[in-house]
C-alpha cells in the first residue's frame, strides 16, 4: 500500500524556495520557475527531514506545456506527451537514483536551449537562454577542463551520473550547487568578448567553485550548518587551484589576495569574527559569510 498527499502553494517572487523570474534580455521566453532550497527552503516544497546530514534518493515527475523544459536532478527515465483540452502537455520524469540532501533537490522549468559535450560516458551540459548559446560554449568548455582536473588532483572520479548547468537570469546568489543540476547566474556564464581573459578567468572560476561542490558539500556532506566550512572552504580552494592551471597570468592569485583582504580580514577585524566552525549560530543562514568562505581557504 502506498501513501501520498496533495497540497498547493504560491510560487514566490523572492529566490528561495520555488520561484519565478523572467529573463530580461529574451521577455518573449515567459515565465521561468526555478528551485533554490540552500539552506533550509526543502520543506517548503516537499514533506522532508529536511536536514544536510539525511540523504535519500529522490525523484521529480514534472508536467509542461509542450516546448517548455523540466530539469531536475539524475537523469530522465522518461519523457511522455498528451493531448487534453486542447493542449499538448508533456511529463518529464527524472530520477537521482544516489542519496543526496534535500537542500540539493533542483527544478528549472521554462524554455532553454542545451549544448552538451561528454566526460568519459557522462554528459556535461549547459542550458540557457536560445539567444545565448554562442556566448555559452566557454563555459561549457571550462566545465569539462574542470572536472578533468578536480578528478585528477582529488584522485576521485565525478560521483555523479550527468552534470548540467542551468542559467538562471538574475540569480542574485551567483550560483547553486543541486545535485548534478547547478543553477548559475546566467550573465555569469557567457563570454562577450572572446579576447577577455577576465572574463575568461571569472567564468572559469565560478563554474569550477560549483562543479568543486559536486564533491565537497554533495558528496562529502556536512552535518549541519556550523560545519559549512566542509562546503566552501573547500570550493574556494579548488576554483583557486583549477583556475591557476588554466591559465598562466597572475589573475587568480591577485584575485585570491583580494578575497582574502577584502572580505575575510575585514570580517576578522571586527565584531563578526567568529571561528570556522560556529557553534554559537542563531540561524543556518547566519553560516555564509567570509569567514566560512576565505579563512580555511
Amino acid at each position: 500500500m502506498t501513501a501520498g498527499l496533495t497540497y498547493t502553494a504560491k510560487i514566490n517572487t523572492t529566490q528561495s524556495g520555488f520561484f519565478r523570474v523572467t529573463d530580461p534580455d529574451e521577455p518573449n521566453r515567459g515565465n521561468l520557475y526555478f528551485t533554490h532550497f540552500e539552506p533550509l527552503e526543502a520543506r517548503s516544497f516537499f514533506p522532508s527531514n529536511d536536514e544536510p546530514y539525511d540523504k535519500a534518493t529522490s525523484e521529480m515527475i514534472v508536467t509542461v506545456p509542450q516546448g517548455i523544459e523540466a530539469l531536475s536532478n539524475g537523469l530522465i527515465i522518461s519523457d511522455t506527451t498528451r493531448v487534453a483540452d486542447n493542449q499538448v502537455w508533456r511529463t518529464l520524469h527524472w530520477s537521482q537514483d544516489q542519496p543526496h540532501s534535500t537542500y540539493l533537490v533542483s527544478l528549472a522549468v521554462g524554455k532553454f536551449t542545451k549544448i552538451a559535450a561528454k566526460h568519459g560516458d557522462k554528459e556535461v551540459s549547459i542550458w540557457l537562454a536560445p539567444g545565448k548559446v554562442d556566448r555559452g560554449r566557454y563555459v561549457l568548455d571550462a566545465t569539462v577542463r574542470s572536472m578533468q582536473f578536480f578528478e585528477k588532483f582529488l584522485g576521485v572520479p565525478y560521483p555523479w551520473r550527468k552534470y548540467a548547468t542551468v542559467a538562471l537570469p538574475t540569480f542574485v546568489w551567483g550560483g547553486m550547487e543541486n545535485t548534478s543540476s547547478t543553477h548559475m547566474n546566467q550573465d555569469r556564464t557567457l563570454l562577450n568578448d572572446p579576447a577577455s581573459e577576465v572574463e575568461k578567468t571569472a567564468i572559469t572560476a565560478l563554474s569550477s567553485h560549483e562543479l568543486a561542490h559536486q564533491w565537497f558539500g554533495d558528496y562529502a556532506t556536512l552535518h549541519w550548518w556550523d560545519d559549512l566550512w566542509l562546503n566552501e572552504t573547500f570550493a574556494n580552494y579548488l576554483d583557486g587551484e583549477a583556475t591557476a592551471a588554466a591559465f598562466d597570468a597572475d589573475e587568480i592569485e591577485i584575485h585570491r589576495v583580494r578575497r582574502a583582504w577584502d572580505r575575510y580580514f575585514r570580517q576578522e577585524n571586527g565584531p563578526r569574527s567568529h571561528p570556522i566552525v560556529d557553534k554559537e549560530l542563531v540561524s543556518a543562514d547566519d553560516a555564509f559569510d567570509a569567514i566560512a568562505y576565505t579563512k580555511g581557504e
